[in-house]
């Protein structure tokens, strides 16, 4: 897959430019987006310096060099190796990559993996715009599978249920605390219509449909609500960010996915009492204290409403 091809799924799934963000639909991060992802992780360890993130990859550090049009030879050194698992608890062995130390000498390899963009000397997936992450000083990234189940790109939903009069707002921790937080989570096999194999074998296309049901599913999870089944849905905002989580071989895109019920259903679908979520009244929401991204999608649900 080439960088253009990338670019037009992109596009497909998402026509309208405005509802791109960071590293979405186009063949660059902007100053603007480097700046801000600087902001996030600039002279720090990622995840602050907790086990598995050390030192992030640069251009710069010797051993790295670019391989024909389609792959990198990455330095070892730079892996996030035994980091925190939350998310590959709880998964079945076929749905995980192996981990292995990043090898310039006779590294292991991956197999499986076809119709993906760049890869490094492990026949690892490597982000699409690893080139202008890496050459940023402020940013680069850490190498291997870090806090992801499969290497590549993983969707991740977040939902903005909303009836008209009320939104449907959580919780999450962040730095042994909780913050407001959207409703969302990464994407199942099964929400996305694949086998692990089959996504394995680079088959990442992913469907409006595909993300409702996702979106549906992380309401349901996180909230105990249950959506009704004709709820209208949109995609309504989509980025490639780069935070902590993300490393050189895993990132996630992120779809904010618009749901809007009848007039009057908030108080039809209360949420479980053993969650931390609650309907609030669109015009008492205060966004100050919410996930820069959050704030774009929740903004961009709203201009929706």
């Amino acid at each position: 897959m080439t960088l253009a091809e990338w670019i037009r799924r992109d596009r497909a799934l998402v026509p309208d430019s405005r509802m791109w963000g960071r590293g979405f639909g186009g063949d660059n991060y902007s100053q603007l987006d480097l700046n801000e992802t600087a902001g996030y992780i600039a002279e720090k360890l990622q995840h602050g310096g907790r086990q598995g993130y050390g030192p992030r990859f640069f251009s710069s550090c010797i051993g790295y060099h670019r391989v024909g049009k389609g792959s990198f030879v990455v330095p070892s050194g730079f892996d996030a190796i035994g980091c925190e698992i939350r998310y590959r608890q709880g998964a079945s062995p076929d749905e995980l990559d192996p981990e292995w130390l990043t090898r310039v000498n006779r590294p292991e390899q991956l197999e499986q993996q076809q119709n993906i963009f760049w890869t490094d000397q492990h026949n690892r997936p490597c982000h699409p715009l690893t080139e202008q992450l890496i050459a940023d000083e402020r940013i680069g990234l850490n190498t291997g599978l870090g806090q992801g189940r499969v290497y590549g790109e993983w969707p991740v939903v977040n939902a903005i249920v909303c009836d008209g009069q009320k939104v449907l707002l959580t919780q999450r921790p962040h730095n042994s605390k909780e913050i407001p937080s959207l409703v969302g989570g990464y994407c199942q096999y099964a929400e996305l219509g694949v086998s692990p194999l089959e996504w394995r074998a680079g088959n990442w296309k992913v469907t409006e449909e595909a993300l409702f049901i996702a979106a549906f599913g992380r309401v349901l999870k996180k909230t105990g609500i249950t959506l009704p089944a004709d709820a209208k849905y949109k995609i309504v905002y989509a980025l490639r960010p780069v935070g902590s989580v993300h490393t050189l071989n895993f990132w996630t895109a992120t779809y904010a996915i618009l749901i809007t019920l009848d007039r009057g259903s908030a108080d039809l679908l209360p949420p479980a009492k053993d969650t931390p979520a609650i309907w609030q009244n669109i015009r008492d929401v205060d966004m100050s204290s919410y996930w820069n991204d959050h704030k774009r999608a929740y903004q961009a649900a709203m201009a929706h409403i």
